[in-house]
């Protein structure tokens, strides 16, 4: 009979604990880790079960401040850092999402700085479009007063031309005088 009590209370207490371990693992799936194995165990499941709680302590605390770096870089704030300790993959996955962030700050400091770069060359090209468009004006206003010059030589070479044939036509006039006198 005592038997019988010692082994159905075994049988309990198995059940018992893959019954918290079952409920702790599907909330692990679901992505839950504030759950924690409940119920009163001795023994080697007293030790599992502060295994599986300081496990699921450990995941939601390293789960807490990732998510906090991420909220905080989802503001843009690139200046803080996971600065939990943690162990294995956890600390792996911490030095991963820290170096991310600092990359990113190094990377958008990079930008803003060809930005800044391409905005001066823009300026400077700006200017440098205007002195070629003043000069262009300046040519231009050259390029007419020579025009104009020109027509004006143009001109006075024919008035000489014109008084020049006048000046022959008098000169053959005289000629023609001084011939018949």
């Amino acid at each position: 009979d005592l038997l019988k009590i010692a082994t159905n209370n075994s049988l309990d207490s198995v059940e018992q604990a893959m019954s918290a371990i079952s409920t702790v693992t599907a909330a692990l799936v679901e992505g839950d880790f504030a759950q924690r194995m409940e119920g009163n165990f001795s023994g080697e499941f007293q030790v599992i079960q502060g295994s599986v709680n300081d496990s699921m302590a450990e995941l939601e605390r390293a789960m807490n401040e990732i998510n906090r770096v991420m909220a905080q870089i989802a503001n843009n704030n690139l200046s803080d850092r996971i600065t939990v300790e943690l162990k294995g993959e956890l600390e792996v996955l911490k030095q991963a999402v820290n170096q991310t962030v600092t990359e990113l700050g190094r990377t958008l400091t990079q930008i803003a700085t060809n930005a800044n770069q391409v905005a001066a060359a823009s300026g400077e090209t700006s200017t440098a479009i205007c002195q070629i468009s003043d000069g262009a004006q300046n040519q231009l206003h050259a390029m007419s007063q020579v025009a104009t010059a020109l027509t004006q030589s143009g001109q006075a070479v024919s008035e000489v031309a014109s008084d020049t044939a006048q000046a022959s036509l008098g000169s053959q006039h005289s000629v023609d005088l001084v011939t018949g006198g």
